[in-house]
This record gives C-alpha cells, structure tokens and sequence, in this order.
C-alpha cells in the first residue's frame, strides 16, 4: 500500500522504530531506540549535499525545540555501548528513512522537518519515563556523530584504497577486501589486549567471545545491505583449527600506513571504533566484488576470504601482543 499522508508516513517511522527496539524481556531498549534516532539523523542529512554540515544544524534546531542543552557531565553507565551495537542500531534508523523515502515524494526538507518533531516527541516521551531530556538529548548528539564519523570514516576508507592501491597499485579488489578485513582484526585485537585478560595461546575454537564475532557481523551486515545474499555461511573453507595462525602479511604491510595516516587524520583514536570503520569499508568493497545478479567472484569464495583474513590476525594479535606487523610475521614463520 502507498502511503500518501505524510503523518502516516512518520507514524509508520515511529511504530516500526519501537518495534525493533523492544527488548524481549525488559520492554523497549531505550539506548537502542536513541541509535535508531541517530541513525533517522544521519541517514537524513545525507540527502543534502552538505551532509555533515547538516548533522550540526540538525543538533542545533533539535537543541532549540527541546529547550534544552546537551547533558555536560558524564552519561549514566546504561548509556555506554560498544562501537558494533551502535552501528547495528544506526542502521536500523538509516534503513527506516531509506524504506519510506520513495514513498514520501515530495522535498526532502518536509521530510527532514518532519523526522526532527518525530525525534523531539520521542525524547519529550522519555522524559515522562524519568529520563531528562538534556542526558537523552546529549547521548543522542555523541551517537549521532559517531554514527556519522563511522559512516565517512568507511566511505573514506574504500576511496582510499580505490585511489591509492587498486587505481595506482593494480591491486584486485579481493587484495582490497581482505586488506582491510585483515587490518580491523588487527586493531579489534589490539583492543581485546587492552580490555581484557586474553590468554596468549587462544585458539580458533575459542574466539567466540573475544569481539570478533560482532566485528564479522559489522562485515557482513554491511556487504548484506551492499548487494551480497544473506544465504551461506561465511566460514566455509577457514582453516581448521589446528592449522598455524597465518594473516595475509603482505596486504597488511602495503596498507598499514594508508590506515594509519588515515585515522590520524580523522582523529579517530579508540581502537575498536577503527576496527569498525574497517569492517565496513571491506564489506562494502567485497560487495563491488561479489554483488549483484553477476559477480566478478562468487560470494562462496569472497566471504571466507575476508572472514579468515579478519580471523587470523585478529589470532595473531592475540598472540604475540601490540608487536609490529614485521616482528610478528618473524614470529609466525
């Protein structure tokens, strides 16, 4: 059914967003309804040229037709998450404007003015819940920006490698992929070390826990949405368990400072939010390469390269600690 009034196009935003942040025992996720709300935001304001330009001024008006400012202090510990759960929220949001953009027909200003009372009437709601609009309001700007810096920090990432390795370098696509898979399981290992006690002789078998697993689905879900069928299982073919930890060192060496300088530039500095950014941008490049109706490769090739490219040296960082790549790779040999 085509909608044709704009209310009901909102009110069909709103329902759908409560429904995906109702959580099966506790009722609806607050948290992850503000990242859904984040994601209306930044999904919005890349119908305008100056998207993130548009993120300020959206912040902004939202400020003011809130009466409020954001909350200065820190945020209470609920309202704490980890990068992947952030990005799986934020594309919930981005999907819903996508799903009812067609469907709106008319400017995408209306549309941008009418998800802004959408927002400032959901956060008024969750005031009467006993949750203050300047705390809602503050985590709803810090993941508004996150989830934006995410978004360019991925885009930026597969121009990058486009510019520099496939255009200059003659690299393939599949080198481009699994470079950048290689190197999120590097910094999500990096961050493990920092984090937790991590035994230095874990195994395949016993990964599961360790953050990889949520950084495979940051991969996937983004080559999911980028054409690649959902049907497989993305770790046919990985090496067996037994088998000797082997990252695809020479991928990694080439784009090591590309990543690096990278980062540095976007002032993107917590680790794990750089292992997400990779994890995207190689979702999405394996979707230019196995997508569509005719792959340049099949996706049963194409998923398990870039899985156990994330795989093993996320293993290898575990293993040998914040060492170089090179003294690693000496290491392993």
């Amino acid at each position: 059914m085509v909608l044709t009034n704009k209310a009901e196009i909102i009110g069909k935003i709103q329902e759908q967003m409560l429904d995906r942040a109702k959580h099966p025992r506790r009722g609806t996720d607050t948290r992850a309804l503000i990242h859904q709300m984040a994601g209306l935001i930044v999904e919005i304001s890349l119908f305008f040229d100056e998207a993130y330009e548009v993120v300020d001024s959206t912040l902004t008006k939202l400020s003011r037709m809130l009466h409020t400012t954001p909350w200065e202090s820190d945020l209470p510990i609920w309202a704490h998450v980890d990068p992947h759960v952030l990005d799986f929220n934020v594309e919930v949001g981005r999907q819903l404007i996508r799903s009812h953009a067609m469907t709106w027909g008319s400017c995408e200003y209306e549309f941008h003015e009418m998800v802004m009372y959408l927002i400032q009437n959901t956060l008024i709601s969750l005031e009467e819940d006993g949750i203050p609009r300047r705390e809602s309001f503050r985590l709803l700007a810090d993941c508004t920006y996150k989830g934006a810096m995410l978004e360019a920090a991925a885009h930026e990432l597969c121009d990058a490698i486009i510019e520099q390795k496939i255009s200059t370098s003659l690299w393939s696509l599949a080198d481009s992929f699994t470079s950048l898979a290689a190197m999120a399981g590097l910094y999500q290992g990096r961050y493990m070390l920092g984090e937790e006690d991590v035994a230095q002789t874990i195994t395949r078998s016993r990964i599961t826990n360790l953050g990889v697993e949520n950084l495979m689905a940051v991969m996937t879900q983004e080559a999911h949405r980028f054409g690649v069928p959902v049907a497989g299982d993305w770790r046919t073919g990985l090496a067996a368990n037994d088998c000797p930890v082997s990252p695809p060192f020479h991928l990694m060496f080439d784009v090591e400072s590309l990543v690096t300088n990278f980062f540095t530039s976007a002032k993107i500095e917590a680790e794990n939010e750089q292992a997400v950014a990779l994890a995207k941008a190689a979702g999405r490049l394996l979707a230019v390469m196995a997508g569509g109706d005719e792959p340049e490769v099949t996706p049963l090739i194409a998923k398990p390269l870039a899985v156990g490219a994330m795989t093993e040296s996320f293993l290898a960082t575990l293993q040998h600690g914040r060492e170089n790549l090179r003294e690693m790779q000496e290491h392993l040999d």
